[in-house]
């Protein structure tokens, strides 16, 4: 049986919403531990200091590239030699993204706890959306 448009969006709204009552293992201190390490890393690179204009720039440009493992099939780079091992490929493009977002973080002042309460407010925000047919 085909669902309804209204029963699938009301399905997952189901799952947004346990979504808000799950409980994680504490992940601050594992958050802190990241951005505390991008700290360092940007002393001793001497790379901070960057606006956050320059490092949605640079994840995005990272995103690009991880579209563009996928190959001459998906981009139309017919020159292009096929990645290996594509998800490795991908795995290292994710890790430079969270590099770069943990700059932007940095740059914005957000500490570990602040980042939690801004994702935490945002989901509600998108569940809401959902539930409304954003």
């Amino acid at each position: 049986m085909i669902q309804s448009a209204k029963a699938l969006r009301n399905s997952k709204s189901n799952r947004c919403e346990d979504s808000l009552s799950f409980k994680a293992k504490p992940m601050v201190d594992t958050l802190q531990e990241l951005l505390d390490l991008q700290k360092n890393l940007a002393r001793e690179c001497n790379y901070g200091d960057r606006t956050p204009a320059e490092l949605g720039v640079a994840i995005a440009a990272e995103g690009l590239e991880m579209w563009d493992n996928e190959g001459k099939e998906r981009n139309g780079k017919w020159w292009k030699k096929p990645v290996e091992n594509l998800l490795q490929a991908q795995k290292e493009e994710a890790i430079d993204i969270l590099h770069f977002w943990l700059q932007l973080c940095l740059e914005l002042e957000i500490d570990s706890d602040e980042i939690v309460q801004l994702y935490k407010r945002k989901m509600e925000k998108n569940i809401s959306r959902q539930k409304e047919g954003y």
